[in-house]
């Protein structure tokens, strides 16, 4: 068994499958597409040919692409939905093949994904209420709803409640501020010194909402595809 299989969910009733394809043309969703060159765009359903093309219609022009594989991810009703898929031409339409399983993201994996070692993890505590701080500390995961950070050990003094403003900058993505509230914090040691463990409950803003979906769709993005490259 796959590690970590119980975060993926295979859809492998046919109906119910083909019933979602149709679905998503019908209401032009908007999927995201990833090639296995990083290459990223996004595309809207047109139309669903049973059993296996999906009709696409890419949001830029000109997208030079070849027939090559992809990771796709889209969103529907709640529910993430992941898959592999093969890019076709047909009288220069664009169609994803459906080749491999589609997978639902289980619910209850959905608000929380750990940082990979391997991304860039730049964030400054930069404010509690209206204390200055200016601490460079590190995100250990992140959600839609908030984020646990590693910071100094002195960071047991800001009140638990208190406000928190954050500068974030995860792989190549453009930093945003993200305000929140301090939920709790836990001393421990890591790496043989003392640290906090914090965690931040975000607050609603527009602007920095849609760059935390940004974040959120690329973490999901590379766990898909990293569990979907293990047998």
């Amino acid at each position: 068994m796959k590690k970590n299989s119980k975060i993926f969910q295979e859809i492998s009733d046919v109906e119910k499958k083909s019933v979602l394809l149709a679905s998503l043309a019908r209401e032009a969703v908007t999927i995201k597409a990833r090639t296995f060159k990083k290459i990223e765009f996004e595309a809207y359903a047109q139309s669903w040919n049973p059993p296996f093309r999906l009709e696409v219609k890419p949001t830029v022009k000109d997208l030079k692409l070849g027939l090559e594989s992809l990771i796709i991810q889209f969103d529907f009703k709640d529910e993430r939905y992941f898959s592999k898929v093969e890019l076709a031409f047909d009288d220069w339409k664009l169609f994803f093949i459906f080749v491999s399983p589609l997978y639902r993201l289980q619910r209850r994996q959905y608000r929380r994904f750990k940082i990979p070692k391997k991304m860039n993890n730049e964030v400054f505590l930069m404010r509690t209420n209206d204390q200055l701080r200016n601490e460079q500390c590190e995100i250990i995961d992140i959600s839609e709803g908030g984020c646990s950070l590693r910071v100094s050990y002195d960071s047991l003094e800001i009140p638990h409640q208190a406000i928190a403003l954050i500068d974030l900058r995860l792989g190549k993505m453009d930093s945003f501020l993200q305000m929140g509230r301090v939920r709790y914090k836990k001393a421990e040691k890591w790496n043989g010194r003392s640290v906090v463990r914090m965690g931040i409950e975000f607050k609603k803003n527009a602007k920095s909402d849609q760059q935390l979906q940004k974040v959120i769709n690329l973490l999901s993005t590379d766990l898909f595809q990293t569990w979907s490259s293990h047998p």
